[in-house]
């Protein structure tokens, strides 16, 4: 009574294999330029990202933070980390529909289905580093704009998943940067979380009184003995500084934040780190009107 539901399932497992088979082939064959490159970029962007997040869990005091530069590719890493199975697959399931427009797949959406904490977030955060890299690499300039968009349904969630997209995001910048590597274009490679404004703010000053802008925030925050970071990203992706002192400081090069009515800009405040200069996110609606990010992150209500 079992045996059509069994070919059913089968059917999907062959197909699945079949689609594993053809990611491989786009990887090895050569028919898709670039596949391989931006693949190569991708799973470079993944391990740095695994090793920027191993070095610390909380946020640290500045001078604390983990400012030293770690090499993906010394002895010390080489052993780890490793794709669990599953995600793998995933990658390889879905990699030609990613890269190739024409295929049948297209239409096809992918449920990664496994036990919270079991690695899901990466085995999608990698498709998304190959997203990226691979319309730099096909389309040039005009291959920058916004790339991948991840929506969630709940606000703590997507905070949540925004501090681990961060990591990612700014690992690649560093890459776009260095410029070591294939040529992943001038447009900065970003990341924007767009959740409404209870969580972020719509505007950069707002003189109204209704919600405060960033601005607004920003001078609050300067005002308070215990200050609370509105700006959701709590620590630097690379070394775990955290972006607001946890007492009130009367340098303000010690609150990772720059805001005015024009701009809007995050940033590590220790100035040995990586990301001193910038960390690549921005959490405030009219910043990112003027400047599409690279990976938007929103709520489903956001979007409604």
């Amino acid at each position: 009574s079992f045996q059509e539901a069994g070919k059913r399932l089968i059917e999907r497992q062959q197909n699945a294999a079949l689609r594993m088979r053809s990611g491989i082939r786009c990887l090895v064959s050569g028919e898709l330029p670039d596949v391989l490159e931006a693949f190569r970029v991708a799973q470079e962007a993944m391990l740095r990202q695994f090793l920027w997040s191993d070095r610390w869990e909380t946020p640290l005091p500045l001078g604390e933070g983990k400012v030293d530069e770690v090499d993906p590719w010394s002895v010390a890493v080489e052993a780890k980390p490793h794709w669990r199975p599953f995600q793998l697959a995933y990658q390889l399931l879905v990699l030609e529909s990613v890269a190739c427009p024409d295929s049948k797949e297209r239409d096809t959406l992918d449920l990664l289905w496994f036990p919270t904490g079991g690695g899901k977030t990466e085995a999608y955060l990698a498709v998304a580093a190959f997203e990226i890299a691979y319309r730099r690499m096909q389309y040039g300039e005009s291959g920058a704009g916004t790339a991948v968009i991840m929506r969630y349904t709940l606000r703590l969630l997507t905070a949540q998943q925004f501090e681990r997209a961060a990591v990612l995001i700014s690992v690649l910048e560093t890459m776009r940067k260095k410029d070591e590597g294939p040529d992943l274009g001038e447009a900065p490679i970003s990341l924007g979380l767009w959740v409404g404004e209870a969580s972020t703010p719509n505007l950069l000053e707002n003189d109204r009184d209704n919600s405060p802008g960033a601005v607004q925030l920003y001078d609050r925050m300067l005002e308070d003995e215990e200050p609370k970071n509105p700006f959701q990203l709590l620590a630097c992706p690379f070394c775990g500084t955290e972006i607001v002192p946890e007492s009130k400081s009367a340098d303000e090069r010690h609150y990772g934040i720059e805001v005015d009515a024009s701009a809007f800009r995050i940033y590590c405040p220790d100035d040995r780190c990586l990301l001193h200069d910038r960390i690549p996110v921005s959490v405030v609606d009219e910043d990112l009107y003027r400047a599409p990010p690279t990976f938007l992150v929103g709520t489903i209500d956001k979007f409604a």
